[in-house]
């Protein structure tokens, strides 16, 4: 498995592990690969999703603009979390956070959440994305100066 991958996996899983130390390095990596997969599905006519409606569902909880399933699913193969055929890649995004944060039982429950079956491929490369979010450490504020 490309550690890469393994570390942008396993940033999804931050905010709930009983573990204080966070490693920012390996955040910041996560943030930097799922933006360059962002562009990547951009770029795409087939993908692409409009930036303002996108900006308004993550900042304000508006509606999810058109094409966000698709976009969603293209960001997630992109990343190693869903399989070519959109089947979850359970394994990967498990073994992924294990290396990085070690196996406890709050791992282990947010792993089965957010790889839970859903109905199609697209539904549930937005709750891998949504539980990627809600779960990622927001960035340190800058210190204001003296």
């Amino acid at each position: 498995m490309n550690s890469s991958v393994a570390l942008l996996v396993c940033a999804l899983f931050v905010g709930v592990l009983a573990r204080p130390e966070i490693n920012q390095s390996a955040v910041d990596a996560s943030r930097n690969r799922l933006k360059e997969a962002h562009k990547t599905c951009q770029s795409n006519p087939a993908t692409a999703v409009d930036e303002t409606a996108l900006n308004n569902l993550l900042k304000n909880g508006g509606s999810s603009p058109e094409n966000l399933g698709n976009h969603s699913l293209c960001i997630s193969k992109i990343l190693g979390w869903q399989n070519q055929d959109g089947t979850i890649n359970k394994d990967t995004v498990e073994k992924g956070a294990i290396a990085i944060y070690g196996n406890n039982e709050k791992l282990q429950k947010l792993v089965a959440d957010c790889t839970a079956p859903q109905p199609t491929p697209e539904q549930a490369a937005i709750k891998l994305i949504k539980c990627y979010r809600s779960n990622t450490p927001t960035p340190p504020s800058p210190s204001p100066s003296t």
